[in-house]
């Protein structure tokens, strides 16, 4: 912080402007006598509250979605959605909703098996599904989904890809089938794209349970827009050893990027209770045709992490519950050249520990650490979904619980000054209402995840939507569709002018939504009070009259 003593005074013949959202002034004037006028600029304040200056966050449309019981008996929900154009879709385990995106209102509503018999797989008798993945390709106009199916062997299992016929989720679908290796076992099927090609990452395991490594696919998109869907000109690593490429692959998102398509892992998922300190980065060579290729792992130096401990809900007499391990379990986005990213990390402090996010910055072509940081305060945070904009605003979506807080859904607001992102304070985005135990049929502990989902909207780039599980029940999740509006307010234009004995603080009518403080010093702890004096609006200007000879004040304009 700066002491406004220190800062140098600026004599002024006549008038200062400033061009800031939040502006500062040292209105202390000499006689006439002395000089017309003295005004201080304090440059050094504007660049420590810039960040948070001209990022006006809002919650828009915040609507219930499924629950637990009653649209789906799942458990977990894999919770997970997408917006586009004219509608929201939700896609969890056991069902495939679309909203109106104006209202909320489920426009509707099918299980989950319906969806993949309507687009035309055929499911063999005591076959089930799992981990649904959807995007919404602004580009081509289409929707792309993904699952897995779960046969009773738990061996050479299918990866499900659906792709919608329009923009429009309700006018129908077309799937194909992909095989797992074989005697292997595909799960938690993640998906990214950019403008060359869909990108399918998957855990591999044996016939016995046993991780044996990742496996990747990439399929020319332009292959899967037709009126038949191809692959053709898939390609497939196969199973990779976890040593050599990590664990959990997702592919990035990356809309309408042409570079090469990358893979990121973390080094380890934790469930071996030791820390870790690399991510993983893979390339995907020539992904818009036959013959893709897939690079050897580039190593990222990133701080230590390590798998969450499971928090505390307000009756802790009921079962552990789970906040998963440090995978990333949600969509990483890249944004020219920046991959955004987030998982859940634990948090120790002597001996006890805590859940919080990690989220990071990297360099697509460096493949480095940019930024990284930690989401954290008296609540767990865990089951994070990233997503930002071109102009650096970044919004993460998250759990949080304590012993006095129900499962809720949070999100945090970024904004990046000089390639710097600062997070602003958690925003409540829903209440849990109750302590949730599914009865710890998971060896003891109650499932939860195993992800959320937060979306850039095809509309409007300061618009993102979050879905987001709550408890709502002692036996029942809920979601909660939340829309985010992260607008860049333009910064008003701001003149200082005297008329004999005052001083004039004018701006335009035209920046609405504006009001002026004050507050003696920039000293902490600061405290900014409303100027008492009221704006007078004439020919397109608001004015406030302030006495030139009052103490020394610091003035801003906050919206």
């Amino acid at each position: 912080m700066c002491d406004v003593r220190l800062i140098i005074s600026f004599a002024l013949s006549q008038k200062l402007v400033i061009m800031s959202n939040f502006f500062k002034i040292h209105a202390s004037f000499f006689s006439p006598s002395q000089m017309k006028l003295f005004a201080v600029l304090l440059l050094l304040a504007v660049s420590v509250v810039a960040a948070n200056a001209t990022l006006d966050v809002t919650i828009g449309l915040n609507f219930k979605g499924s629950s637990e019981g009653v649209e789906s008996i799942a458990v977990p929900s894999d919770c997970n959605g997408t917006i586009g154009p004219n509608h929201f879709v939700e896609f969890l385990n056991g069902v495939f909703a679309v909203y109106n995106r104006t209202n909320g209102n489920r426009i509707s509503l099918s299980t989950d098996i319906a969806f993949w018999q309507n687009a035309g797989i055929t499911f063999a008798a005591g076959v089930d599904i799992s981990d649904p993945r959807l995007i919404y390709d602004a580009q081509s106009g289409r929707w792309f989904a993904c699952m897995i199916d779960v046969p009773l062997s738990q061996v050479n299992n299918h990866i499900l890809l659906a792709v919608s016929k329009t923009s429009d989720p309700t006018a129908g679908w077309r799937a194909v089938s992909i095989n797992a290796d074989v005697n292997r076992f595909a799960d938690f099927p993640t998906m990214g794209i950019d403008a060359n090609a869909i990108y399918i990452g998957s855990d591999s395991f044996d016939g016995s349970g046993t991780y044996r490594g990742v496996a990747y696919s990439s399929i020319p998109k332009a292959d899967l827009l037709g009126t038949v869907l191809s692959l053709a000109r898939r390609s497939s690593s196969g199973t990779l050893s976890p040593a050599s490429r990590g664990n959990t692959p997702h592919p990035i998102v990356n809309f309408g990027g042409t570079g090469p398509g990358l893979i990121l892992t973390t080094e380890n998922n934790g469930v071996d209770f030791q820390p870790h300190s690399t991510l993983k980065l893979v390339q995907v060579n020539n992904s818009g045709a036959a013959g893709a290729t897939f690079s050897a792992a580039t190593l990222i130096s990133v701080p230590s992490y390590s798998i969450p401990i499971n928090p505390q809900q307000p009756d802790a007499t009921q079962s552990d519950f789970d906040d998963g391990d440090c995978r990333f379990g949600a969509k990483p986005y890249q944004i020219g050249n920046i991959i955004y990213a987030a998982h859940t990390v634990d948090l120790p402090n002597g001996s006890t520990h805590h859940a919080g996010i990690r989220w990071y910055k990297i360099d697509a072509t460096a493949k480095t650490v940019i930024q990284s940081g930690t989401i954290s305060n008296a609540l767990e945070f865990f089951y994070p979904s990233i997503c930002a904009n071109s102009n650096g605003v970044v919004v993460l979506n998250m759990n949080g619980c304590s012993t006095t807080q129900y499962v809720s859904s949070y999100a945090v607001v970024g904004e990046t000054v000089t390639n710097n992102t600062t997070f602003g304070q958690p925003i409540l985005l829903k209440a849990g209402t109750a302590t949730y135990d599914d009865g710890g049929g998971f060896g003891g502990t109650s499932r939860w995840g195993d992800y959320s989902a937060v979306t850039p909207d095809p509309n409007s780039s300061d618009h993102f939507w979050a879905i987001q599980n709550i408890a709502t029940g002692g036996q029942e999740w809920s979601t909660q569709i939340t829309e985010i509006i992260a607008a860049q307010v333009l910064s008003p234009t701001v003149t200082i002018d005297r008329s004999n004995n005052k001083v004039l603080l004018q701006w335009l009518t035209t920046a609405t939504g504006f009001a002026l403080e004050e507050t003696p010093s920039l000293n902490p702890p600061i405290f900014w009070t409303s100027v008492s004096t009221s704006p007078v609006s004439a020919n397109g200007t608001n004015t406030v009259t302030i006495p030139a000879n009052q103490p020394m004040d610091i003035f801003r304009l906050k919206r």
